[in-house]
């Protein structure tokens, strides 16, 4: 699995937070975190073709920070604004 830059900065301020609110160490809660980005991955990936074949590989196994944002919003306010900020421009532009 790769991540893009973006993708990680929002990540480590996700679990930055999460850390400072009494959840650090807990495997479960990254787990599940873990697959609901790979769960919106998939579905990005999904809508981005016709044909899933023409997916490339690279992008098979990439994050980026779009899949970061459709966590739950209950996450949002643990990202900052700084995080969203990227997020939404790297949307705009894409």
């Amino acid at each position: 699995m790769t991540i893009d830059d973006e993708a990680l900065s929002c990540a480590r301020d996700i679990f930055a937070r999460i850390g400072k609110a009494g959840d650090q160490g807990n495997a479960r809660y990254v787990r599940q975190i873990f697959e609901k980005v790979e769960s919106n991955q998939k579905i990005r990936l999904f809508n981005s073709v016709d044909d899933v074949s023409a997916i490339p590989d690279e992008e098979l196994i990439k994050i980026d920070a779009s899949d970061l944002m459709t966590l739950p919003l209950w996450l949002h306010w643990l990202r900052g604004l700084k995080t969203v900020r990227i997020i939404k421009n790297h949307q705009l532009s894409s």
